[in-house]
């Protein structure tokens, strides 16, 4: 999807924004991923609107590149000047940055975006210096039923279905260019305090599954899901599992 020709930008930080205690579990497991390893060359790879570039930053206090194919989204991220992270336009399938430079490659809900997945696990090895790590969130086949829109906007699924790899089918892209798991994990990302706020943060659909349907769609699954919402305790988070992968590259 070209982020670009849609209404996304302009709506991804309301409909994704994290709690601080959301956003500081995700500051600790990633800093975690990385305990006792030098970390000074730090790329956000799929930056968007930068909302991980920041942590990672205060994670590592080191330098961030943020990289990202959308005008839009980087515009939004530079807007928020947040000290010492650069951006690039570029793409994960040609990574504008030389070989063996990065110590850490950073990837959140981007891996099923991009069309030619091996040439951007290859180019992730590129870049990255021997023992460097790869650190990627992602959506997978495996919890699809999961995802807190999925069961109210049944043609999400069908979408979903086409373009998410199982966690298998990561571990082997990635596997294949020389990258060695060291850590899976599902973690369960708090994304709305209940379900009526969840109904509320999409209704500008900031999520590109929902963006693809048609309005007619989008609607009928808002209503299911205010219905949902109206019969379910208000003391209720919503939350949605993320694959959390660590991969290491392996000296040749």
């Amino acid at each position: 999807m070209d982020y670009d020709q849609t209404a996304i930008p302009a709506a991804y930080d309301t409909g994704r924004d994290y709690s601080s205690s959301a956003r500081n579990d995700w500051l600790n497991i990633i800093r975690e991923s990385a305990a006792g390893r030098p970390i000074d060359n730090i790329v956000d790879l799929g930056c968007g609107t930068g909302r991980y570039s920041s942590i990672l930053v205060e994670c590592f206090d080191r330098e961030v590149v943020a990289i990202d194919p959308s005008h839009d989204m980087l515009a939004i991220a530079r807007a928020k000047a947040v000290p010492r992270i650069s951006y690039q336009v570029g793409s994960a399938q040609k990574i504008p940055l030389p070989d063996d430079t990065m110590d850490l490659v950073f990837m959140s809900m981007v891996f099923h975006h991009i069309d030619d997945r091996q040439a951007a696990a290859f180019e992730c090895a590129r870049i990255l210096r021997n023992d460097g790590l790869l650190c990627l969130r992602a959506m997978t086949a495996d919890r699809m039923d999961q995802y807190p829109f999925v069961p109210h906007f049944p043609e999400s699924r069908h979408f979903l279905q086409s373009i998410l790899d199982s966690m298998e089918e990561i571990k082997t892209i990635f596997g294949q260019e020389g990258l060695r798991l060291l850590e899976h994990q599902i973690v369960e990302n708090q994304v709305a305090r209940n379900w009526s706020a969840f109904a509320d943060k999409i209704v500008d659909r900031p999520y590109s599954t929902l963006a693809r349907l048609t309005d007619e769609e989008f609607e009928y699954g808002l209503g299911r899901l205010r219905e949902y919402a109206a019969q379910t305790a208000v003391d209720i988070a919503v939350t949605e599992p993320i694959d959390y992968f660590v991969f290491e590259k392996r000296a040749v």
